[in-house]
């Protein structure tokens, strides 16, 4: 059985404690073996060192650097274009103040395999002090 590719896009800007935190959740998943991970990041022109400290820690990841100019939506479409010349089988769009549990990447897997891997899955958020729902689709 061939590898699988998933595309992780993400976007930052001066926020390098949160943003290192949630790369620490993505890369605590666990991945089944035939899936490979691949992170796409846009530090749309942090000043507080983000991208020296994702270097330093994760030197996978693919750093995109924006001129502060971008915001969310530019930087998510800025990774999208990178990562989309690849070819990879899935995209993740994870904002860099989301933890993920560590099976949440194993579960989306899971479900877009039950789907015949057409579909959009959006993932439901809750609070880490509360555990009460923020956001779903």
């Amino acid at each position: 059985m061939s590898t699988r590719k998933i595309a992780v896009l993400m976007t930052c800007f001066n926020r390098k404690n949160t943003t290192l935190s949630c790369l620490e959740n993505l890369f605590k998943n666990t991945i089944p073996n035939k899936y490979q991970l691949k992170v796409f990041l846009v530090d749309d022109g942090s000043s507080d060192g983000t991208s020296e400290a994702i270097s330093s820690k994760y030197p996978k990841v693919s750093i995109i650097n924006g001129d502060g100019d971008l915001f969310w939506n530019r930087g998510m479409h800025l990774s999208w274009e990178k990562a989309k010349t690849e070819g990879f089988d899935f995209y993740l769009w994870l904002n860099d103040d989301t933890c993920l549990f560590e099976n949440a990447i194993s579960i989306l897997l899971h479900s877009a395999e039950l789907m015949d891997n057409h579909s959009i899955i959006v993932g439901a958020s809750c609070s880490q002090k509360t555990s009460k729902l923020t956001y779903s689709g």
